[in-house]
């Protein structure tokens, strides 16, 4: 091949002059002085190994200690002494990273061209043994002793299915992906073997999901959908990828559904995949995005609402009882429970009343108490009540025990259930939100409802019936106002990421305190942590059940978790952990 050819030449050029002249000279200097740096490097990099290492033993030993109720000060002391080691080297270790880094970088500007190069080189290599494979396996040679005599093509005995440019190895290069699946599973696109068992039967709802425009298997093989180690022959463990450090194992039942995002994104109008279409609308709506960013995600709105006013809003009792724990008022919430303690509560209260006074005061300003309204009375009460009911609110809202709200998933309230609502709000804020709702929230998906201002009272005064202020809590005020407590209730609001689901002035710019959940489907079980759990099963699927159900489950006395409890259904936990295994590194290729 003369551009094959022309490849070699130009990447042998380029490497003499690497070897000779003032480039080469430069490049031999650099390379001692990057060696010297990375021995340095290594050095240091190897001491503070040591020290982690023994810190782990150390940490290992205190976490027995404590588990078995041993006394752990003197691992404590240990550890003590080990950190303060590891400090003074942390500074030295960077600076000699720093160092080797920008050495490496000179070097690497240098020797970009035949780089370059040789990345051509090489995708053509492939190319070329990937023909030369072909031809090798597709024919055979019919010879008679040691005289060939001709090529013919091999009587095929597995079943396989080859999809060029499909997967990309470590280097980021296109691969192609083999799957013999078909080999065993030979009536999977055949009618007739619904009943039988495996391998043998025939896939569900073939003529819909099989079909020549869908996922025929003879295009697409089976690992696309199902996973499993599409190659391996040897036995069924290897086959369906259950063995050890194989990353993706076979997708059995229901956690299938998590691959279809691979290639689709309307997954909701999938009558075959149920639970991740409700785990999609579960994890957009309890607001997982405002803590944790996932590509695709980004622009998801708020789910909480706009704290900007909420001094004109809420009574200042029930909001510091709502931050302690919200499911207290309302059991089914999408709000999770922080578990704040009374003093930690009124400080965040503290901070949200000090930055939304100045815009709740000039609204309460421009919107005086309402005259018509007659707390108490009742014929407008009963009048309300009938408006209630004909207006429509019992269409989004329950109005007493027993009452379905707009529900989300099993049990989750998307909008609140009013039984209790005069505890919360007072008659003022509530006429005024029933005229426009959007004047007090521009952002709220309440409609107007083109209530008269008579209307609007009676309803108001019906809604008062419903519940009662709470006792008040002593000092309230006084403490809403220490600036002690504002700073502190700042510090716990960025700390917990309040900012992901309520607008809050001030931290419009905040980023997300969680971790990223892209790739977290991709996640080995090596890189998921169970602290001291023992009663776990080390499996993907029990971590992520687990950590849905109970957040801060793998706390430890060294590892602070703060993801707060959202008191999820298991079946909706079970959607949801279909939704994050379908987060995964692996893009399938627009051709495909």
């Amino acid at each position: 091949d003369p551009a094959y050819q022309e490849l070699v030449k130009k990447l042998a050029a380029e490497r003499a002059s690497l070897k000779s002249g003032e480039l080469g000279k430069r490049l031999r200097a650099l390379e001692a002085e990057e060696a010297r740096a990375n021995v340095r490097f290594s050095e240091l990099d190897q001491e503070v190994k040591f020290i982690k290492s023994e810190l782990e033993e150390a940490w290992y030993e205190h976490d027995h200690a404590v588990q078995q109720g041993r006394n752990a000060k003197p691992h404590l002391e240990v550890i003590q002494r080990l950190d303060k080691e590891k400090a003074k080297l942390d500074p030295e270790l960077e600076k000699a990273r720093q160092k080797r880094e920008q050495l490496r970088e000179e070097l690497k500007k240098l020797q970009t061209g035949g780089k370059e190069l040789e990345s051509q080189l090489a995708k053509m290599t492939a190319e070329r043994d990937k023909w030369l494979r072909v031809m090798e396996n597709a024919t055979t040679t019919v010879a008679i002793k040691d005289f060939k005599l001709f090529s013919i093509y091999k009587i095929p005995s597995i079943r396989q299915v080859v999809l060029d440019e499909f997967d990309r190895n470590r280097f980021d290069e296109p691969v192609a992906r083999v799957d013999r699946c078909l080999t065993c599973h030979l009536a999977v696109n055949r009618p007739g073997f619904e009943n039988e068992p495996q391998p043998f039967r025939t896939h569900p709802r073939r003529e819909v999901l099989l079909a020549d425009n869908a996922h025929a298997p003879e295009k697409f093989g089976c690992t696309v959908c199902h996973d499993g180690q599409g190659p391996a022959v040897n036995s069924v463990a290897q086959a369906h990828g259950e063995v050890p450090y194989w990353e993706f194992p076979l997708l059995r039942g229901a956690k299938a559904q998590s691959s279809c995002v691979s290639c689709h994104l309307d997954v909701q109008r999938f009558q075959d995949a149920p639970l991740m279409a409700e785990g999609q609308r579960l994890f957009e709506q309890i607001g997982c995005t405002g803590c944790h960013l996932v590509k695709g995600y980004e622009d998801i709105p708020k789910v909480g609402p706009s704290l900007r006013r909420i001094s004109a809003k809420v009574d200042p009792s029930w909001m510091v009882r709502w931050i302690e724990n919200p499911h207290n008022y309302r059991p089914n919430t999408r709000m999770p429970n922080f578990s704040f303690k009374e003093d930690e509560a009124v400080a965040i209260g503290a901070y949200l009343w000090s930055v939304a006074k100045e815009e709740g005061d000039k609204w309460l300003e421009g919107h005086p108490q309402p005259g018509g309204l007659r707390e108490g009375d009742k014929e407008q009460v009963a009048k309300g009540k009938a408006l209630a009911e004909s207006v429509g609110c019992r269409g989004c809202h329950g109005l007493a025990d027993g009452e379905a709200s707009t529900v989300l998933g099993k049990d989750k309230e998307v909008v609140p259930n009013l039984k209790n609502i005069a505890a919360k709000i007072g008659p003022r804020w509530t006429y005024y939100w029933l005229k426009n709702p959007r004047d007090f929230s521009p952002t709220t998906r309440m409609p107007s409802l083109r209530l008269s201002d008579q209307e609007a009272a009676a309803i108001t005064a019906y809604l008062m019936t419903l519940g009662a202020k709470g006792e008040a809590i002593a000092g309230l005020q006084e403490r809403l106002g220490d600036g002690k407590n504002a700073k502190r209730g700042e510090a716990l609001i960025r700390k917990y990421g309040c900012f992901g689901c309520h607008e809050i002035p001030g931290m419009e710019k905040e980023s997300r305190i969680g971790v990223e959940l892209t790739t977290f489907g991709s996640k080995i079980l090596e890189e998921l942590f169970f602290g001291n759990r023992t009663d776990i099963r080390h499996t993907w699927d029990d971590w992520t059940f687990n950590k849905l159900k109970t957040p801060r489950i793998y706390a430890t006395e060294r590892v602070e978790q703060v993801m707060p409890q959202f008191n999820l259904a298991e079946e909706d936990i079970k959607a949801l952990r279909i939704v994050l295994a379908g987060f995964r590194e692996t893009k399938v290729p627009h051709r495909y």
